[in-house]
């Protein structure tokens, strides 16, 4: 996850296997983002989850995928690139960039 220098939580290695993967989206989005609300967006031309609190975008995540599975998830918690992907957003709801 790219959490930059101010989300020291962000894991730095890849998380692999979808047990894995799985345990940390729970512990991570139940004690970080316990009342967000997701949307979808399409983002650098791929499909995003996009996590909110209120108006402020908290979490990214771009979903690459292979045939009918899913092959990447990238994570996105670094407050400044946050900021700056939800100025190109706008705001919450449908979204192309």
């Amino acid at each position: 996850a790219d959490g930059g220098d101010k989300r020291p939580r962000a894991s730095r290695l890849p998380i692999l296997g979808r047990d894995n993967v799985a345990r940390w989206l729970v512990i991570v989005l139940s004690q970080g983002f316990p009342e967000a609300r997701a949307t979808t967006a399409e983002v650098n031309g791929g499909v995003a989850l996009l996590l909110w609190s209120g108006e402020e975008l908290v979490a990214a995540a771009m979903v690459d995928v292979a045939g009918e599975r899913i092959a990447e998830l990238r994570f996105l918690i670094n407050p400044d690139k946050l900021a700056y992907l939800q100025r190109r957003l706008g705001g919450p709801g449908p979204h192309f960039l």
